[in-house]
Formats: C-alpha cells, structure tokens, sequence
C-alpha cells in the first residue's frame, strides 16, 4: 500500500488476550494498532464475554487513538475509534483529541462500526458525530455495515448509512441504506466543504426498507 492509499483492518491482537482493534497500514508497515476501549455490554451487546478492553489513559503510546500519516505530501492526523467508542464522548476523547500533540495536524477520525438499526439510529449517530466535528475541529467518516447478523440470541438488522462530516459540522456524503456501495467523497481538513442535506425518511419508509 502507498501512502496515497492508507487503510483500516480489523485484527486480532497480541498476547493472551482478545481484543477488538484496528490498524492503521502504509507502505507496508502497521503504523499503529488500537484496541477498542469501551466495550458494549447491554441489550443485544455482549463484547465483555469475548473481548478485553484496551487501556484508557493519558498516555498515548499505550494505546494511541491516532497517528500521523503523510497523504500526498501533507501530514494529517489520522483517529480510529470503533463502534461503542464512539458514543462514550467526552471520555475517551479527553485525554486524545485535546492533547497538543494530536492536534499537530488536521485530524480525521475514522469510526468503525457494527451498529444495528433501529427508527431514529441515524440521526443519532450523525449528532455524535457533529459533536466530535465541532468539539474538536476534526473530520469524521463513520463506517457501518450493511446485512443481517446471527448474534446467536437474536438476528440483527445492519442498514448501512455510512457517512462523512467534515471538520466544521457540515455533511459532505451519505451512503444509501440497506444498499451496499462504494462510497468516493472528497474532504479539505482546512476548509469548509460543499455540503449535502440530510435526508430522513418517514418512519414507515425507513422500517419497511429495513
């Protein structure tokens, strides 16, 4: 991979224990590795009975939640939350994204998910995610799937809905639900983009689709 093409990959960690984490790859080499922190465990969530959960401190080399990375020619800062992460702000953004050291570059998080659907999940998610934009000035791409999961004790809608915030709230792409897509977007982490409306189908719209 060259540095025009950077990456995330699910992978399993180190050591005795499990953790659910990503990496960041370019050129070859695993720029740094993230172990999620928070791990759901409500409902339908079960995470501590698989996972443990990587350490939240103010120590970024322990587990950092980004790292610098070069993209054609310019240095950003690029963040990796996963899933229940994600909705634990302002904690685990505390001791990261307000550090002097992660704010060296435009920064850019990038959210995975596995977030089930529900009536209303996207206009929750995307008011989390402009919290974080306005907060902190980043850019935020969150990333979640699209099917149906056999959790063994219950079968989950996926609806997909991916989408793009830059840093100054705006949103500047949005995948269709429960369709699979290749999403191409462009983001300027020092201005402000051309923004999209958000679209928000009717209640029953979105449920027979689903």
């Amino acid at each position: 991979i060259d540095e025009d093409n950077p990456f995330d990959k699910g992978v399993e960690n180190q050591d005795f224990a499990l953790y659910n984490s990503c990496s960041v790859i370019q050129n070859g080499e695993i720029l740094k590795k993230y172990n999620k922190v928070f791990l759901a465990n409500d409902g339908h969530h079960e995470d501590r009975k698989y996972f443990t959960p990587g350490i939240h401190s103010d120590k970024l080399d322990e587990n950092p939640i980004g790292v610098s990375i070069k993209i054609k020619g310019e240095y950003i800062r690029l963040n990796t939350l996963i899933c229940e992460d994600i909705w634990q702000h302002p904690e685990v953004y505390d001791y990261a994204f307000d550090s002097t050291h992660a704010q060296e570059f435009p920064s850019v998080t990038i959210a995975l998910n596995h977030s089930y659907f529900y009536y209303g999940k996207t206009k929750e998610r995307l008011e989390v995610c402009d919290k974080i934009a306005n907060t902190f000035g980043h850019s935020v791409i969150y990333c979640n799937p699209v099917g149906v999961g056999d959790i063994v004790k219950n079968i989950m809608i996926y609806d997909g809905n991916s989408f793009a915030i830059d840093g100054f709230g705006e949103l500047v792409y949005q995948a269709p639900a429960f369709k699979k897509e290749l999403g191409i977007f462009y983001i300027d982490v020092k201005n402000v983009n051309v923004s999209i409306p958000e679209v928000h189908p009717s209640k029953y719209e979105e449920i027979y689709n689903a």
